[in-house]
């Protein structure tokens, strides 16, 4: 859009964040669709960024714990002498 459109459509202008921009009333569906599409695979991009961060933390906590100096393994013996019922 080149300075004269821009400054001859000043009057309908504002300005405001996508969301805002959405929530206001549009002329069509098909008007919003674009915009609305665009609002959803972003919130779908953070949303999947977030669950990635969050997995690769559990691992990393998980990794921890077990590698930690104070795990250690202790061997199991299930037919131990003394300890069964017989």
């Amino acid at each position: 859009m080149n300075d004269t459109t821009f400054n001859a459509a000043d009057e309908d202008q504002w300005e405001g964040t996508l969301e805002e921009a959405l929530a206001q009333p549009w002329a069509s569906t098909e008007a919003r669709q674009a915009y609305q599409d665009a609002f959803v695979a972003v919130l779908t991009s953070t949303q999947h960024l977030i669950e990635a961060a969050r997995s690769r933390q559990l691992a990393n906590d998980l990794e921890e714990r077990w590698d930690s100096a104070n795990h250690e393994a202790k061997p199991v013996r299930p037919f131990e002498k003394g300890s069964g019922r017989l």
